[in-house]
């Protein structure tokens, strides 16, 4: 016999679902899979989609995880949607900007580049935290392809 779910339980669910909207939507502004995610976290990849449908819970433990990942602040996943600011057009614009960077071969013009997305992070919320993203992967890649 299954009893009624109690308020509290509601609340809570109301709050799963609430963490996984807001990952999915973070998680789509950055431009980042669920697969490079659930890498990042040591999971497979089905079970950040589970984490994004309030399926599954995320746990507590797996919450810095998402943030350092995303960029973001863990607060940022309890967001209210009338919280949110969302920017979904940014990922799409940064698609190809990042695509540009990958060709970029001389190290004095990827620490050029470093230079101005750290600064434009500092200075501008959250498309500054995409741009920071690109600093450091164009960082990251040392075997960036020879310029065409």
């Amino acid at each position: 016999m299954r009893t009624k779910p109690s308020e509290a339980g509601k609340r809570i669910d109301d709050i799963e679902r609430r963490v996984g909207r807001n990952l999915r939507r973070l998680r789509m502004e950055r431009a980042v899979s669920q697969a490079a995610l659930a890498d990042h976290l040591g999971v497979v990849h089905q079970v950040v989609g589970r984490f994004e449908l309030g399926v599954v819970r995320v746990a507590a433990g797996y919450l810095p995880g998402i943030a350092a990942a995303l960029g973001i602040a863990v607060d940022d996943l309890f967001a209210d949607d009338q919280d949110a600011h969302p920017i979904t057009v940014t990922a799409q614009r940064l698609a190809p900007f990042m695509r540009d960077v990958m060709v970029i071969a001389g190290d004095e013009q990827l620490d050029a580049l470093n230079a101005v997305a750290k600064a434009l992070a500092e200075a501008s919320g959250a498309l500054g935290a995409a741009l920071h993203q690109v600093a450091e992967l164009s960082a990251a890649a040392g075997n960036l392809p020879p310029k065409a």
